[in-house]
């Protein structure tokens, strides 16, 4: 096993630590800051603890809305004769204040670097699937099947035992939630019906199929244990999240244990955080790669109890050991006794490394993927709620074939600018296991320039943060000798947008001695423009210290970051280090950079599939709305990906209308509304069904849910793209695609009745 020395250590501390010490709450997750303050900044700062880091506000298009609305009404907390608008603002302020944790703990030392080195990593995939040209890799991929293993592990509290659970319509129900229940939802490769006669794609069969016979999953099921606590001391909410759901995890691992011990290699076979650095994913890294808990009752997504769990897919604070055996526990993904494979298989491709397509910031109509991908509304499809997932989309399946090898996906590429003559091309459809090649057509477009949003302060190069997600960027002075001072002073001038109340810019203060932090002054807020900024550091006289800047994004929305520039600390009126960014730094850069003024250039592509109601893309057929279902449409479907938010995996179009990672182009440019009101549209999910081109007319809409009713005539199919025309969903932007335009066209000509086959043309004017 290859281990970084720093990693090595962190685990090792980790380890000792986490069998010592209790397990704190997740949203009291001890945050490395927390021993750095003073005093008097104290409860400053512990507020914004609570808003930062690890957590992402719900996202409506990630629940079950008939199930949540009918709880909240037998609660009480939506009346029964509720109007629509009604049922609407309701939801939106029941799930105001949830907050659902997700990615790496970053308030630990193991935490921040796991996630870097993840990143890091993953950069590199996303690069390498931008520049595929369907040339062979360098690397040797094994074709082969791959079973990845998983520990399902099972748990019950003293007042909510399984299989107490009532028949609910559009969930999965059976009369034991055994432990023969889980293996054959997640690991019969064929499919599996319960004793009851509901019919499910299991994860197994799932991901042979979106592999090509190459990944599989497999594993053991722990029987059901009682947990110490009641479940409320689990899943009471607290500061928007549940109180100790990682307890129940630790809880877990001497079962966990009693069932891999001596088989732990069978456990461990993947580094996804890339703990070494080597890029190599397909190695062990000490951790158990998969733990799945499920708990016993309902998770509190369904409106039922709001003391249950959350469902969601986090990691411990740090690295546990795991009872008997020589691996640990880090990740866990913690689903309620009626979880079904939909969102099994979904919060399965999050360990694999994949991210959410839905638009994870609140507000807005979502973005344009909806069921046409896993990792979107893709998750909840089938005739009875999330028991047919959809395929996963092609970028997705690069990604894995780019990470793990095997056959997910090895697409025909073109360049735009060799498409001068038109050129046919076959498409096979999407979940077609026998052909090697003809799955995807990929195109690569002119890069895009993203500038700037400023210039260097003065000279050629100012310090730049980075901008993202779940950023912790750091530029740290040399050791600065205060010992005989009596005043200190820092200037800097500084540029920042940043997020407020959410994002953080802080100046910490480092005893060379000690190794002791202090937070010396902190910012957040978005003036977007050059200003001189002074700290006074004389309470740091006396000592050797280090002075680091510290810039800290949450999960949600992303703002532009910081700008530094000139940065001087004097002494009792005397300079005694400067920085102007020009030349060699002089300070330690970690995660910023030398920023020369210049705009950044990303790639651009589409990606083009063929879809039909075949294999796993039969859930397309049924996106239940209630006692109706919405059905999309087959045919090819056309994918833009916008390496600008690429970057950052920022699919968050409602903050950027038109714009976002990936997103599908609807041939169909015309909005849907609730109750034939045009207040009332409806989101992505419903708009990007009759997205595919075709030459079939698409399916009438008829819908009676929830949220009100919908009609949409079957619409004359459209068989031609052309990028002269608008696909940007005037009056609905966030659901559209603002694309380049160079004259490029694609249309289907050819397909088989079943839409298993298709040619099509491509040029260029």
């Amino acid at each position: 096993m290859k281990w970084r020395k720093t990693m090595s250590a962190i685990l090792a501390t980790a380890l000792l630590f986490s069998t010592m010490a209790g397990v704190p709450s997740i949203t009291e997750a001890k945050s490395k800051k927390d021993t750095k303050q003073q005093k008097h900044h104290q409860k400053k700062k512990k507020d914004k603890e609570t808003t930062k880091d690890n957590f992402s506000p719900v996202d409506e298009s990630s629940l079950n809305l008939d199930r949540l609305v009918k709880n909240l009404q037998a609660r009480g907390i939506i009346a029964e004769d509720a109007t629509q608008d009604e049922i609407r603002d309701s939801i939106k302020e029941y799930l105001e204040d949830k907050r659902i944790p997700s990615g790496p703990d970053t308030s630990s030392s193991f935490g921040a670097e796991a996630k870097r080195s993840q990143e890091a990593a993953k950069e590199e995939v996303i690069q390498n699937v931008a520049e595929f040209k369907g040339k062979k890799r360098s690397r040797n991929f094994d074709d082969n099947m791959f079973v990845d293993n998983i520990v399902v592990s099972l748990i019950e509290f003293p007042d909510r035992l399984h299989n107490e659970l009532p028949k609910v319509k559009d969930s999965i129900w059976t009369a034991d939630f055994n432990e023969e229940h889980y293996e054959k939802m997640l690991f019969e490769p064929g499919g599996y019906t319960t004793p009851e006669g509901t019919s499910m794609t299991t994860m197994a069969k799932y991901y042979e199929e979106q592999s090509r016979d190459t990944w599989s999953v497999n594993g053991i099921v722990t029987p059901w244990i009682t947990a110490k606590h009641s479940y409320k001391y689990y899943g009471k909410n607290r500061n928007g999240g549940d109180a100790h759901p990682r307890e129940l995890v630790i809880e877990s691992l001497e079962q966990v244990g009693k069932a891999i011990a001596g088989h732990e290699e069978e456990y461990d076979q993947r580094d996804p955080y890339d703990l070494d650095g080597d890029g190599d994913l397909n190695e062990p890294d000490g951790i158990l790669d998969n733990l799945m808990l499920v708990h016993a009752g309902i998770g509190e997504e369904t409106g039922e109890d709001d003391d249950a769990i959350w469902s969601h897919r986090w990691t411990l604070e740090e690295p546990v050991k795991i009872p008997g055996t020589n691996l640990l526990a880090y990740d866990y993904m913690i689903q309620p006794e009626d979880g079904a494979p939909g969102v099994f298989s979904h919060e399965y491709g999050h360990n694999l490394g994949l991210p959410d397509l839905y638009d994870t910031n609140k507000g807005g109509h979502d973005s344009p993927v909806g069921a046409w991908s896993l990792m979107s509304s893709g998750s909840h499809t089938g005739y009875v709620f999330q028991t047919e997932p959809t395929s996963l989309d092609p970028w997705s399946k690069m990604m894995l074939q780019e990470m793990y090898g095997g056959k997910w996906v090895s697409p025909k590429v073109v360049d735009y600018a060799d498409l001068r003559k038109k050129q046919k091309f076959t498409l096979h459809e999407a979940v077609n296991k026998d052909i090697d090649n003809n799955m995807v057509l990929k195109i690569d477009m002119p890069e895009i320039m993203k500038d700037a949003p400023t210039k260097p302060f003065q000279g050629e190069y100012s310090y730049f943060s980075d901008e993202g997600d779940n950023l912790t960027s750091t530029i740290t002075t040399p050791e600065i000798d205060l010992t005989d001072a009596t005043e200190a002073t820092m200037t800097v001038d500084m540029w920042r947008s940043i997020e407020k109340n959410y994002d953080f810019l802080y100046l910490n203060a480092i005893d060379v001695d000690t190794g002791e932090e202090e937070l010396v002054e902190d910012w957040s807020d978005d003036p977007e423009e050059w200003e001189e900024v002074e700290i006074d550091l004389s309470d740091y006289v006396g000592k050797k210290m280090k002075f680091q800047f510290e810039y800290v994004t949450d999960a949600a929305m992303t703002k532009q970051g910081v700008y530094l520039d000139n940065i001087v600390v004097s002494v009792d009126g005397e300079e005694v280090f400067t920085d102007d960014a020009e030349g060699k730094p002089k300070m330690d850069l970690d995660g910023f950079t030398q920023f020369d003024g210049k705009g950044k250039k990303y790639d651009a592509y589409y990606l083009v599939e063929l879809r039909s109601y075949n294999g796993a893309d039969e859930g397309l057929k049924y996106f239940r709305r209630g006692e109706t279902f919405l059905t999309y449409d087959p045919g090819m479907v056309i994918w833009y990906y916008d390496g600008k938010y690429g970057a950052t995996e920022d699919n968050k179009t409602s903050l950027h209308p038109g714009h976002g990672m990936l997103g599908v182009v609807d041939s169909h440019q015309q909005i849907k509304y609730w109750d034939d009101n045009k207040k009332k549209p409806a989101d992505a999910r419903y708009q990007v069904s009759d997205a595919a081109f075709s030459p079939n007319r698409t399916s009438e809409i008829n819908l009676d849910y929830i949220l009100g009713k919908m009609w949409s005539p079957s619409r004359k199919g459209v068989t031609t793209f052309s990028d002269e025309k608008d696909y940007s969903m005037p009056g609905l932007e966030d659901v559209g695609m603002v694309l380049p335009q160079v004259g490029l066209t694609i249309k289907i000509k050819d397909v088989e009745e079943d839409f298993s086959k298709a040619t099509i043309e491509v040029w260029k004017d």
